[in-house]
């Protein structure tokens, strides 16, 4: 991910470095990279949220699935019955499906994924999500779960994608799309700009609290 994102100019408004303060949109895509417990990532994360940023949490497999529900429940963002749950592969079946939403610009939506989405199928998603729907699947027997979604979160936002992109990223135009449709949706609809993040890093620093910032892995 981060050789993806260095390598594309788009995604931060300030190119200069992604992990700069100001940044409007947080990408969390390695939970598990310093093996920091879920109580730190849920204060961390509530942190950003009160400056009004975006955070994308990325799970990127069934380990990183569980982890971001047990995140969004110390968050009080899932009720309690919230579970991830696998997309069933079996004789019955299960399916992909998206929402006519700017992610899928371009694409066919709203549609039951089929081989042209073959680099975005969601292999897992989060039952009982209360936030907008983008993409989920479909379990028979009927298990709905999101894959793709989107929650208002204090003075910002949480963005949770389950999305099997990264492994066709430059391989697949499909999965190029949606992803950089993504990654432009968060920047162009977060609730606060790069400007007003840098005053408020400026005051921060300047004589407006001694505010510690805890270093998230991006």
């Amino acid at each position: 991910m981060a050789k993806y994102l260095e390598a594309k100019s788009l995604f931060y408004p300030d190119h200069a470095s992604p992990r700069t303060a100001w940044q409007p949109v947080e990408l969390i895509y390695d939970l598990e990279a310093r093996d920091s417990p879920t109580e730190a990532w849920a204060q961390n994360i509530a942190a950003l949220a009160d400056d009004g940023k975006t955070i994308l949490l990325w799970a990127g497999d069934a380990r990183h699935g569980a982890t971001v529900v047990e995140i969004l429940k110390k968050l009080r963002l899932l009720p309690a019955e919230s579970a991830a749950v696998p997309l069933e592969a079996d004789w019955i079946g299960g399916w992909n499906f998206n929402t006519t939403h700017p992610v899928f610009s371009g694409l066919p939506a709203p549609v039951v994924f089929n081989q042209e989405y073959a680099g975005a199928f969601g292999y897992r998603g989060i039952t009982e999500f209360p936030g907008t729907v983008i993409a989920g699947l479909i379990n028979a027997p009927p298990q709905f779960a999101v894959t793709l979604g989107e929650l208002p979160f204090r003075k910002g936002k949480v963005m949770v994608c389950a999305l099997n992109l990264l492994p066709f990223l430059d391989k697949d135009p499909v999965a190029d799309r949606i992803m950089a449709q993504l990654l432009n949706y968060a920047v162009t609809h977060t609730n606060v700009s790069a400007d007003d993040l840098r005053r408020s890093v400026a005051g921060r620093t300047t004589g407006g609290g001694n505010q510690e910032r805890v270093d998230t892995p991006r």
